[in-house]
């Protein structure tokens, strides 16, 4: 070979080197100057589950044009649903000092948690700056609800607890409980208090009613709130069928999630209803149980006092509670309704029988007696609108001591004794029961008055006689208006009829008509036997004369 021939040989040699080595260092030069995701930089948060975008921009900063074939976006682990995205969108032929960008569609994260990609691949060169990218994938991973019972009656109040767990991190989480309907307006709620569906109160100590959403705050991959939010709910007329749903959110990313529930309803009612507890207490006063002429003594020293408490969880402004009592043979009272003025919660009203000191004046000075002396006193309720008060008496006790039923009154004392409207309501065999409205609790008293009628029941007084000169039935009430009888002090004519006879009077009638027939039909023997004499003694003279 020639030295001309080595010279080219060697040359075409060297261009094939310079050649190789152009288009090696177009593939090195190229880089990624920017990373984002959901147009998020740094830490990129999103819901798990939820497809998100990628965006990488290359940048050729060689003073020659470099080629791009492939851009590939590889997944540190295996968190998403791919273990890479390739890239689309971005020019295959790039220019000194330009860039292109490259899209990475549909990625699925699907483990909760901080995550990262490990590097973009462009053609065979790996960049790793996407690695400085956190990918905060978030997720409510758990949200579990419990009630305190399975059923309910109409009215009664139960509570819903809900816990709920995040994935990832900086999860701001808020809480909602929705029932069937959540404002009183849709459940057909009115000052009357009569609701429809179940209506929901918030927070551990009731809160207001409609405001059903509580916020948790921030929390981190794994963990919970330190307390399970809870809620109270009333029972409506109808089965509560709950749902409790989470929100989570960070930066844009939201995650929601959801759990219901049942509570049955087993009975009705109209008012919000709690329980009772109870218990007895002596005392050496004078009870008015059983009452007394007058006034009411009654019960002896040392006598039990019996007293009930009932309690009501919940009850929200412009909402009655009412309040039942078991024993209501001894303490009379068997319900109670009370409108706080205020929301109240845990509040209980006591009921006790209660003693009036001696020689203190009693709501019964002015005549009848008194049947019972009640104390109603009330722990966390404050003050009230309205309070009925429905207690029951002994028809043994009314009829005994010949009461009318209908002068029955509740007494409060307030400084002085004063006679609250009294209705009754209605009776059995053994009690008579009545209504009550009071202004607020106090000192109370049960009294009744004598009937307008004594000495004859009114059986007695209208039963009628048979009158034996007539043969006609006639009345043996009093021929006047008057409660006695009397007279009112002007004469009147009255008809021998009306006039009261006494069955004594009857029997005496009848000896003294006996009697007078007796001695008519001995009169009328000796008339007629003198008359035959005075007859017999013309005809003996006449003989005589002869």
């Amino acid at each position: 070979m020639s030295v001309k021939s080595g010279k080219c040989i060697g040359l075409l040699f060297g261009l094939m080197i310079f050649s190789a080595a152009g288009s090696f260092g177009a593939e090195a030069v190229l880089q990624v100057t920017a990373f984002s995701c959901s147009g998020q930089t740094g830490t990129v948060n999103v819901a798990v589950n939820e497809n998100f975008n990628c965006q990488a921009t290359i940048y050729n900063p060689d003073d020659t044009t470099a080629s791009l074939t492939s851009v590939t976006l590889r997944v540190d682990g295996s968190w998403a649903e791919s273990s890479s995205y390739s890239g689309s969108g971005f020019s295959t032929s790039i220019n000194t000092g330009a860039s292109t960008t490259a899209t990475f569609s549909d990625i699925k994260g699907q483990s909760p948690g901080s995550n990262k990609f490990s590097s973009a691949m462009l053609d065979s060169v790996s960049d790793t700056s996407v690695a400085d990218t956190t990918i905060n994938t978030i997720s409510l991973k758990s949200i579990n609800n419990q009630t305190n019972v399975s059923s309910a009656a109409q009215s009664s109040v139960f509570s819903v607890l809900a816990t709920i767990t995040v994935g990832g991190s900086s999860i701001n989480v808020d809480v909602n409980m929705s029932t069937n309907s959540t404002t009183p307006e849709a459940q057909g709620f009115s000052n009357s208090l009569s609701q429809k569906r179940c209506l929901v109160m918030n927070g551990s100590d009731g809160g207001s009613a409609g405001n059903v959403t509580q916020n948790i705050g921030t929390l981190d991959d794994g963990n919970s709130a330190a307390n399970p939010q809870k809620w109270f709910i009333v029972m409506g007329s109808t089965d509560c069928n709950y749902t409790v749903t989470a929100k989570g959110k960070a930066g844009s990313a939201v995650v929601i999630s959801s759990i219901a529930g049942t509570v049955y309803n087993t009975s009705g009612g109209s008012q919000l209803s709690g329980s009772s507890s109870s218990s007895s207490s002596s005392s050496s006063s004078s009870s008015g149980s059983g009452g007394g002429g007058g006034g009411g003594g009654g019960g002896g020293g040392g006598s039990a006092l019996v007293s009930e408490s009932a309690t009501v969880p919940l009850i929200p402004l412009g909402f009655t509670g009412v309040f039942s009592y078991k024993k209501a043979d001894q303490v009379s009272v068997y319900s109670i309704e009370a409108v706080p003025v205020a929301e109240s919660v845990q509040a209980s009203i006591t009921v006790k029988e209660a003693a009036l000191a001696k020689g203190e004046r009693t709501p019964a000075d002015d005549g009848g007696l008194v049947y019972k002396y009640i104390s109603i006193l009330s722990d966390r309720l404050g003050n009230t609108s309205k309070v009925t008060i429905k207690f029951k008496v002994p028809v043994s006790w009314l009829d005994n001591n010949s009461l009318d039923h209908s002068s029955v009154a509740l007494y409060r004392l307030k400084g002085a004794w004063e006679a609250l409207p009294t209705k009754q309501a209605s009776s059995d065999s053994g009690y008579i029961y009545y209504s009550s409205d009071s202004p607020g609790l106090s000192l109370f008293a049960i009294t009744a008055k004598k009937s307008p009628v004594q000495g004859k029941t009114d059986a007695q007084q209208k039963e009628p006689v048979t009158d034996n000169f007539t043969g006609k039935e006639r009345s043996l009430e009093p021929p006047d208006n008057s409660p006695s009888g009397e007279s009112s002090g002007e004469d009147k004519a009255v008809e021998p009829s009306l006039i009261p006879l006494r069955i004594a009077d009857i029997e005496d009638t009848e000896a003294w008509f006996f009697a007078l027939l007796a001695i008519a039909a001995i009169a009328a023997f000796i008339v007629l036997k003198r008359g035959r004499k005075i007859r017999q003694k013309p005809e003996l003279s006449t003989e005589m004369l002869r």
